[in-house]
């Protein structure tokens, strides 16, 4: 059987007008994850936010 290789963890994390709070979040997590080791994913969904938090989320895409 071949098995499907993906992320270790999967964190989905929803985002409603969060500018403030995204890229500590995300380093949070992150730094989290990392100690933990394996390979894992942030899945950011943005519930139609009217501040700047969808163009954070794509910077924090784009440097990663």
């Amino acid at each position: 059987m071949n098995q499907m290789q993906g992320p270790f963890y999967s964190v989905v994390i929803p985002v409603f007008n969060e500018q403030e709070n995204l890229r500590p979040l995300a380093r949070g997590v992150r730094e989290t994850l990392e100690s933990l080791g394996g390979d894992f994913e942030l899945i950011f969904v943005d519930d139609g936010s009217q501040d700047q938090s969808h163009e954070i989320l794509r910077s924090l895409h784009q440097e990663d």
